[in-house]
């Protein structure tokens, strides 16, 4: 995903600016990156406030816990199963 949105972004700057070559969009628009987390040469940048696109592989993965299949949380019966789930993964939220 990450490459399809920088071939959008870089079509859609060589758009734009028409008259200018390639070097001149990576040397304003791609300076080299580097935020202390993440470093690259890459990565869309404003050239005014210096505001950057964070890229889509930046983003940690957060697994689904499965709900047991006989187990509905409408289920008067279940609710310490939901109580003690909600408590156990409750860091997935945020």
């Amino acid at each position: 995903m990450d490459d399809y949105i920088w071939n959008k972004i870089y079509k859609f700057l060589r758009r734009l600016h028409g008259n200018k070559g390639k070097k001149w969009i990576k040397q304003r628009y791609f300076p080299y990156f580097n935020n202390g987390r993440y470093t690259g040469n890459w990565i869309l940048t404003d050239p005014l406030t210096g505001d950057y696109l964070i890229k889509m592989k930046w983003t940690p993965i957060r697994r689904h816990i499965m709900i047991k299949h006989d187990y509905s949380p409408y289920d008067k019966d279940k609710t310490d199963y939901f109580d003690m789930r909600d408590k156990r993964y409750s860091y997935f939220t945020g």
